[in-house]
């Protein structure tokens, strides 16, 4: 999953963001891409696990309980980006 995340992240920023230039060899390889993704759902499980627990502290406990929401949120915001940027990306 942290893959195919950071694996669409890379395409927005090259296809959208970053036209006209060469890419980075390291952010578009495998491990590149799975860092990205970790990443992003890194930056998604912060604010539903503090909302959950009130807390940062984190346990592997109670970071299994919020691992599915988290992949789903990430998602949707994910594809919420990207719409956006399919949809008003190529007007200029």
């Amino acid at each position: 999953m942290s893959f195919f995340s950071g694996h669409l992240w890379v395409f927005i920023v090259t296809a959208y963001l970053r036209s006209n230039t060469r890419g980075n060899k390291l952010l578009e390889s495998l491990p590149g891409r799975t860092a990205v993704g970790i990443f992003w759902f890194t930056a998604v499980l912060v604010p539903i696990y503090w909302s959950k627990f009130r807390e940062v502290n984190f346990e592997y406990a109670r970071i299994l309980d919020v691992v599915i929401p988290t992949i789903v949120a990430g998602m949707m915001l994910q594809l919420v980006v990207f719409a956006f940027f399919a949809y008003f990306g190529d007007r200029k």
